[in-house]
């Protein structure tokens, strides 16, 4: 009879519990050498590390840094593989995720064991990273005038966006829940946009405010404005 339940429960279980991987995304910064290298190795490579960092997007993008020389492409976690391809020369690599926790990683990037560390410590993440309460959900008047073009809807109550600093998130919208992962990204004309990762289904909210006492953000293509402020 055991024998029977242990199978049948084998069907009804979710499959993803056994292969829950943790995402790697965040921005990392090399802490030090790993157990594992040699002596020798571990002389090689502090010049050769010292200033390496890697960024791993939400969206499946990622920037890194090795020896003052940037650089930027997309990448896939599979299992404890990283696979990168660079956007300039197409060139495909790929490391080994060896471990990962909430604040730091360590990576084999072929001859070396390396840690690298989370970092939360810039000014945008710094404010992001919060406990926020939606205060208004409006839109953008598409004249000058004095009338708006539509009513705000009215916030249900409870509903929030926390940015956690280990690069999750959770928006409550009443009875609505969504969790994922989030980061921002600063484009090219400087501005700043939060990427947000549920299920696979990437969304990006551009930030209009982001001080410790505001944040408001675009929502969607017609222009939707949710304003928040700190719990």
């Amino acid at each position: 009879m055991k024998k029977l339940l242990c199978i049948a429960l084998l069907f009804f279980l979710p499959k993803g519990i056994a292969q829950t991987i943790t995402p790697v995304y965040g921005h990392w910064k090399f802490d030090s050498l790993a157990e594992g290298n040699s002596e020798q190795d571990m002389q090689k490579a502090q010049a050769f590390l010292g200033n390496l960092s890697m960024h791993f997007y939400p969206d499946g993008n990622y920037e890194s840094t090795v020896m003052g020389k940037g650089e930027s492409g997309t990448f896939k976690q599979e299992g404890k593989l990283l696979l990168f391809t660079v956007t300039e020369t197409s060139k495909t690599y790929q490391y080994e995720l060896v471990s990962i926790e909430t604040e730091t990683i360590v990576i084999n990037m072929t001859k070396f064991l390396v840690k690298l560390r989370r970092i939360t410590s810039d000014t945008t993440t710094a404010v992001l990273q919060n406990k926020w309460k939606l205060t208004s959900m409006g839109g953008n008047d598409a004249d000058d005038d004095d009338n708006a073009v539509f009513d705000a809807p009215t916030v249900p109550k409870g509903s929030g966006l926390l940015l956690d600093r280990n690069g999750s998130y959770t928006f409550t919208l009443g009875t609505i829940k969504e969790t994922g992962y989030w980061d921002y990204r600063v484009k090219k004309d400087d501005s700043k946009v939060l990427i947000l990762n549920t299920n696979g289904k990437v969304k990006y909210w551009p930030l209009v405010t982001y001080t410790p006492t505001e944040l408001s953000v675009v929502v969607n293509t017609g222009g939707q404005k949710y304003v928040f402020v700190p719990i």
